[in-house]
């Protein structure tokens, strides 16, 4: 009597993460549910994967998998104020800033895009910029903000914490610009003086 091969099951890897100020061995790959259970997160808290340079840290979902690696970190943050919150600074923000607009990408994250006049140091003199609105704001906050192309020095001279990254398949440089906590994103102008924030990246040379 014959046997059908059984198909092979993805290899598990035992890794040591930290949840918060916890470490943890676990088997890789995990459940966003599991991750929880294991950091003890509250119910109305959300638990985020940090990630390398200028990416914006991983929502991690109960119900879908995760191949974490050793030393991976993980935090939970209480849910951010959406809705009239976020539609009302956004509102506000947009009144303030030049040919300003609001996009919302196809996983719901919202970009607040306005367009500014650099000095004459900088090469083009007049981009289009871009914050990208984290899903747990405003407990997280933006990380950075975006040129839509590219800036220079007018001697040719990348700006110093900036790269190149794509975002919805528009070729784009993110900021790594970021207040250190002086800023109040529950204030009506969070976003508003964020995005004024931003643009004093331009004051100095590179």
């Amino acid at each position: 009597m014959s046997t059908e091969p059984s198909e092979p099951k993805p290899a598990r890897d035992q890794v040591t993460i930290h949840i918060n100020k916890d470490r943890f061995t676990i088997t890789s790959p995990i459940l966003g549910s599991e991750l929880r259970t294991l950091g003890q997160i509250p119910a109305e808290n959300q638990l985020f994967l940090e990630q390398h340079g200028d990416e914006p840290d991983l929502l991690i979902e109960p119900d879908k998998i995760y191949e974490l690696k050793n030393g991976s970190h993980l935090y939970d943050l209480p849910r951010g104020t959406v809705g009239a919150e976020l539609d009302e600074q956004l509102h506000a923000a947009a009144a303030r800033l030049a040919a300003a607009m609001v996009d919302e990408a196809g996983d719901g994250t919202r970009l607040l895009r306005w367009e500014a006049h650099l000095p004459s140091h900088w090469a083009p003199d007049h981009v289009q910029l871009f914050i990208t609105v984290p899903p747990a704001y405003p407990a997280q906050a933006p990380s950075g903000f975006d040129v839509v192309g590219a800036v220079a020095s007018k001697a040719g001279q990348a700006p110093a914490g900036s790269g190149p990254r794509d975002v919805g398949g528009v070729a784009c440089q993110h900021f790594c610009w970021n207040p250190a906590g002086q800023i109040d994103y529950t204030e009506v102008d969070g976003l508003w003086r964020f995005a004024k924030f931003s643009e004093s990246r331009f004051l100095t040379v590179p």
